[in-house]
Order: structure tokens, then sequence, then C-alpha cells
């Protein structure tokens, strides 16, 4: 059974930051004060500085949609790295706070943060539906597709996932990361299906793809290395 845990936190960085831009368009917004954001619970302890930072600039600034959406990445992230899921409600919390301030139609990253949170609490409904409509606001951005095809894959809806993957294909990554996420969506497609040649082929050209990267990734290349051995026990 596919990992929602797995592969969706190992690209959720990706995924999230071309999402928050700092410069989103925002004229033409209703006038007046937004909504107050969700009260969250306090965060586990942790030293953490990224989240430290993003939730000092929250404290200071309630309304700042941006530090809401980059912090729901570092919840995800950290909830990966030590596996404490009180990091996920938070992360799905923080993502309800940044579209309470500002709706998802000028906030495309508070509905990415949303859609990637309920994806990895394993509530893959919801999580389709707002990727889909992420792939309604943001059609030709391939990273708007991770998501509804992992919780398509999840709800065993593998036509469509494979029209989506398609549609990644054609778009392609705009970077490593997400020609990485992509191939690894591909192996897990195929292996599906009982293809072990093709899965294993997919996910050989991701490995491929990090040896190239200059920057830190063995966390991801030792996941997907593994994935090949898993793959290779199936055959």
């Amino acid at each position: 059974m596919f990992r929602a845990l797995n592969l969706s936190l190992l690209v959720v960085s990706v995924f999230l930051v071309v999402a928050c831009d700092d410069n989103v368009e925002t004229k033409g917004l209703p006038a007046g004060a937004p909504p107050e954001p969700v009260a969250q619970s306090p965060a586990p302890a942790h030293n953490n500085q990224s989240i430290l930072f993003y939730e000092n600039r929250i404290k200071n600034d309630p309304d700042d949609y941006i530090a809401h959406n980059r912090l729901a990445s570092e919840y995800l992230g950290q909830m990966r790295l030590t596996g404490d899921t009180a990091y996920l409600e938070l992360a799905l919390k923080t993502a309800q706070a940044s579209l309470a301030i500002l709706p998802a139609e000028q906030n495309v990253g508070g509905l990415a943060a949303l859609a990637a949170a309920e994806f990895s609490l394993h509530q893959f409904v919801a999580a389709r539906d707002h990727a889909r409509r992420l792939t309604e606001l943001e059609p030709n951005r391939g990273y708007a597709y991770q998501v509804l095809a992992d919780a398509l894959l999840e709800l065993g809806e593998y036509d469509e996932a494979r029209t989506v993957l398609a549609k990644m294909e054609d778009l392609g990554g705009f970077q490593l990361m997400a020609e990485v996420a992509i191939e690894a969506r591909l192996s897990h497609h195929a292996e599906l299906y009982g293809n072990t040649d093709k899965a294993t082929r997919h996910m050989k050209k991701a490995l491929d793809l990090l040896k190239e990267s200059p920057g830190p990734g063995s966390e991801t290349k030792a996941w997907v290395e593994w994935q090949l051995g898993r793959i290779s026990l199936g055959k």
C-alpha cells in the first residue's frame, strides 16, 4: 500500500515553497480587515529555528498569511524528522488560519498547505477535492498536481491518477526535486498495475536525478534506494 507519510512529505517543501509566493497579486480584494486566524495548540517543544522564526513572525503580525503557509510546511517537515504526529494537526490548523486570512483565489499557498496537511493526515477525500481546486487555480504548475495524484492513488481512482500523472509529465519539473517527485509517483502507479520493471525504471531515474544534485538530498536519496529494494523484492 502507498505510504502517505513517505512520498508526500519527501516533496512537501518543494510543493509549498513554490506556492508561497511573496508577490501574490492581491488587488481587488474585499475591503475590511481579514477574519481572525484559527486558534491552534502550542507546538511540541523543539529548537527548530525556522519554526520559531515563523511562529514569532505570526505573533507579531497575525495576518501574515505567507508566514502561515511556510510555517505549515515547516511543521510537516518537522513531523517527518521527529515522527511526532502532533505537527500534522498544527500544519492543518495553520493552513486553515492562512485561508481564513485570505481566500484560496488569492492564496494558492494556503490551499496547497491545506491539501498537503490533509493528505498527510489520511484525509484523502478532502485532500483530493482541495488539490483539484488547486489545479484549477494553477493549471500550468506541475506542483499543483502532486497531492491530487497521491490522493487519487490512495482512493483507488487509478485511471484519473494516470491522467493527472500524464499532465505532470507534460508540464515537467521546475527543479530537480519536482522531477524526482514525478518519477516516484510514476513508479508507484506502475507498481500498482504489477509492472515492476517500469516501476524500477522510474525509481532508478529518480535516484539518478538525485545523484546529479549538488545540494543536500541524503534523506530523499536513502528513501528512493529503499523503494528500489522494496520493489525488487516484489519481482
